[in-house]
């Protein structure tokens, strides 16, 4: 067995992966599959996981669907791979769709969505994607991960497994005889004989992908790198046990072996899911990385990846986008920088090192809530960014959240865009509270409107006025809530915690549902009255009366916004119902954690929680006694992480049932005990 001698290991920072690919062919709508583009979506979950391979959105090229024919695609690859020339050492391309062979040349071809019925032209060829990569990319190695279907309408007879794996295998050899020392290729290929045998309809993926993907998160339990040899003999073992007779055999190789099998060489990381998922995932943000004064830091917060996303708003784009405004807008931006350092009386950008003075960082949602130190970093990172980008693409519970905690702890520039359909002036159901928000989008819808208006151009110039007027205006907002909390009063006594007995202040939503059933028929009601006897308990007066107030319950006709934030911060009991999962209340959880050294107590009807959790009874007490949430089942991974983090407390709405009230109370006074020691929420810390 030939092995490399002492070679440099694959990592995430030295690795650009391209995916490839379709699952509709306009001119071909027979060969439509949507599981090709499943199988897609997860391969591109995985290199971009954290707890997967980790790369940076920016080191990763999504082609899969993309309506260019070859010569386009092979243009943007090429762009893709000199921007990293000198860094990527390993280069995967990873394609998946229907493969056949020329009816004029033989040669292999890759389809894409331009296919044309017996027009090879409208398709990769495998020998002109190598090129491609060899001339882009000479110092690299190269691998390949063909996961094509070898019986293509295209194609003039159905090919055997073995003559489609010769033609692979020729063509890598013919190829690879050109390969300059320290780099070469390897190649992985499904070898699928029909249709039927690799993306059978009852399973989510190809077979072929569902299968190295398996493989990979069986790999997380021994923390094992994978090479294309390991991943082809695993891979070939899960099929059979899976598919008995429909199993096919996946082919592993690497011509011209000089230097040593790269097919043996471990590329791939282990893909941690579950709980290995969030402990890989309860890596801290390093905040280190602010500490260059030179550079602009912005950092991007990422929404949480959908089904389907196959154009501009799959994950990463929003930070493909921000870069692209830092590539066409510099100077302007740049200017606009240094006018701020100045007026400050800080360094001025760096355009001499490495980042070239604009440094771009990315922040995950499993990243920041897999654990309490985990979301420490991530507000770390959001105190310190001068930038901070938002992708409010769907609003999402954590995105939402982050951003509250960002408009009370820094006075920086901070865009909001939006993905998805959206285009700016568009209609679009804004939460409340963000309502203010001046959107941008990033949306493919956005990128078609022309000159000026593309997502770069928008984010260029917000970032650009934003820095600017940073420089020129004491009291500049691009979020609410930053004066708000701090601008109570004039006088001290303005700024007098309110009491529980006098009043708590809850966090929830106003949809007319919850106003009937939680809030009017269960909450408003149960709360106030064990508030009372919580307080006689405690030696208070009497005649005391704890009241419960909503935003809407607030008597005063002073600005809605102003009174909600003022009384966030000033109430010491503030209760969060993550019930319905709103963005709003996220977000002004966000700002009460980040402003209230007490903290909030978080609680959810526990009618709710089934819909998004498992609940389970306390195996000790009354089955009826303390519902707890547990993991959950339909929600978000960020979600499932937030309410393990949060731990929201199950409330029944029954009449008669106290459930959850007093474990309510006990943590309240759990946080009061803890602040009279000193210690205070760490968020807020």
């Amino acid at each position: 067995m030939n092995t490399l001698a002492a070679p440099r290991l694959p990592n995430a920072s030295s690795t650009r992966v391209v995916i490839l690919g379709a699952s509709q062919y306009p001119q071909q709508p027979a060969l439509d599959n949507p599981r090709f583009l499943k199988s897609a979506l997860a391969v591109k979950d995985y290199f971009t996981a954290p707890a997967g391979y980790g790369l940076a959105p920016e080191q990763l090229l999504w082609l899969f669907d993309d309506a260019g024919h070859a010569p386009a695609q092979s243009e943007r690859i090429a762009d893709f791979l000199k921007a990293a020339a000198g860094v990527a050492l390993d280069i995967v391309v990873y394609y998946i769709g229907h493969g056949f062979l020329g009816p004029d040349d033989k040669a292999y071809y890759l389809a894409l969505k331009s296919l044309k019925p017996d027009d090879a032209q409208f398709s990769m060829g495998f020998r002109a994607l190598q090129r491609t990569l060899r001339n882009a990319a000479r110092q690299s190695r190269r691998y390949f991960i063909i996961d094509a279907c070898f019986s293509g309408a295209a194609a003039k007879e159905l090919m055997s497994v073995d003559a489609v794996t010769q033609r692979l295998v020729a063509d890598t050899d013919a190829e690879a005889r050109e390969d300059i020392a320290g780099a070469g290729t390897a190649l992985l290929c499904a070898a699928a004989s029909s249709e039927v045998a690799r993306a059978p309809s009852t399973e989510p993926h190809t077979m072929f992908t569902g299968a190295l993907l398996g493989v990979l998160q069986q790999a997380a339990a021994r923390d094992e790198r994978m090479s294309l040899q390991q991943l082809r003999g695993q891979a070939e073992d899960w099929i059979k046990q899976r598919f008995k007779a429909d199993a096919v055999r996946p082919e592993a190789h690497a011509p011209d072996q000089r230097r040593g099998n790269l097919s043996e060489l471990p590329l791939l990381a282990p893909w941690r899911t579950g709980a290995a998922a969030a402990m890989a995932g309860a890596i801290e943000f390093d905040t280190t990385v602010f500490d260059d004064a030179g550079a602009i830091h912005a950092l991007v917060i990422e929404a949480a990846a959908r089904d389907g996303d196959s154009e501009g708003a799959q994950a990463g784009a929003l930070a493909n986008h921000l870069q692209l405004a830092w590539d066409y807008h510099s100077p302007q931006i740049l200017a606009a920088a240094n006018r701020l350092r100045t007026t400050r009386r800080q360094l001025a950008v760096n355009t001499d090192a490495e980042h070239g003075g604009f440094s771009l960082h990315r922040l995950a949602l499993g990243q920041a809530f897999a654990s309490e130190a985990a979301l420490a970093a991530a507000v770390k990172a959001l105190c310190r960014a001068d930038v901070a980008v938002f992708d409010l693409t769907g609003f999402d519970p954590g995105v939402a959240f982050l951003l509250g905690v960002r408009a009370v702890a820094r006075r920086g520039v901070t865009l909001a865009s939006v993905g998805g359909d959206y285009v700016v002036g568009g209609e679009l159901l804004v939460p409340f509270n963000l309502q203010s928000l001046n959107l941008s989008a990033h949306s493919a819808a956005q990128s078609k409107e022309g000159q000026g208006q593309q997502p770069w151009d928008l984010l260029g110039a917000k970032l650009r006025h934003g820095l600017r007027e940073l420089a020129e205006l004491p009291h500049y907002l691009d979020l609410p809530a930053f004066d708000a909390v701090r601008q109570i009063g004039v006088l001290s006594s303005a700024y007098k915690p309110v009491r529980y007995t006098e009043r708590t202040l809850v966090l929830c939503p106003f949809s007319a549902a919850y106003s009937q059933k939680q809030w009017r028929q269960h909450l408003s009601v149960q709360l106030p009255a064990r508030l009372k006897q919580h307080a006689l308990k405690t030696g208070a007066d009497t005649d005391v009366h704890p009241r419960l107030a909503r935003l809407l319950d607030v008597a005063t006709p002073r600005l809605v916004s102003q009174t909600l934030f003022e009384a966030i911060r000033l109430t010491d009991l503030c209760i969060v119902d993550w019930t319905e999962l709103r963005a709003n209340v996220m977000f002004e959880a966000g700002v009460r954690l980040a402003t209230n050294p007490l903290g909030a107590v978080h609680i959810i009807d526990a009618a709710d929680a089934h819909a998004h959790v498992d609940t389970h009874a306390n195996a000790d007490a009354d089955a009826d006694a303390h519902a707890h949430v547990g993991d959950t089942a339909n929600v978000a991974p960020h979600v499932r992480q937030m309410l393990r983090l949060f731990k929201p407390v199950a409330y029944r709405c029954k009449t008669g049932d106290s459930t959850g009230f007093a474990e309510m109370i006990g943590r309240f006074e759990a946080s009061l005990a803890a602040h009279r020691s000193g210690e205070v929420g760490f968020v807020f810390r």
